[in-house]
């Protein structure tokens, strides 16, 4: 009889181990979850037209932001108006993303998405020119380090593999 309730204290106590390391591995794998920014950031596929921070609300995405950060004034400061939000457990495209700022100056304004490595110059061929108008648009350059384009303003694309950064930039 005694040995009857040493196997079933034994096996309910493997089943209590079980049971807490299923739920420790679960509780690591929500922890560890990536954020796919992909969709916010899609439109900056066509044309390098990017998402403004500032009136478009980020609340889908607030489990990976770690911190949001301004500084600088755009209408004083030749540098523009800094926003900096730095990320955890997030991607873009496919690649993981370390954070991005979007930086407004008075006539101009640009969007930095940052990466962990240089993985993401894969993503150049991505990147289209905006559309063009005959006789309108002028095309300076389109590389694969980005492009230059110049149609009543400009719009600029820059991979920069040594900051591991992408850079849609745009103004008059």
């Amino acid at each position: 009889m005694q040995n009857k309730w040493i196997i079933i204290a034994v096996a309910l106590l493997g089943q209590a181990v079980v049971n807490n390391a299923t739920a420790a591995t679960t509780g690591a794998t929500k922890a560890n979850k990536t954020t796919d920014w992909t969709p916010y950031f899609k439109s900056m596929l066509v044309g390098c037209d990017y998402p403004y921070p500032v009136e478009d609300p980020l609340t889908k995405y607030k489990a990976s932001i770690v911190k949001k950060h301004t500084k600088g004034d755009y209408s004083v400061d030749e540098e523009g108006e800094i926003t900096t939000y730095t990320l955890k457990n997030a991607s873009v495209f496919g690649q993981p993303l370390v954070k991005f700022d979007y930086v407004q100056g008075y006539e101009w304004s640009q969007m930095n998405l940052y990466f962990t490595d240089t993985k993401f110059m894969a993503l150049r061929p991505k990147f289209k020119l905006p559309k063009l108008i005959a006789g309108y648009s002028d095309v300076g350059k389109n590389t694969a380090t980005g492009y230059e384009v110049a149609q009543g303003g400009y719009v600029e694309l820059t991979f920069d593999k040594a900051a591991k950064t992408i850079t849609c930039e745009s103004g008059v």
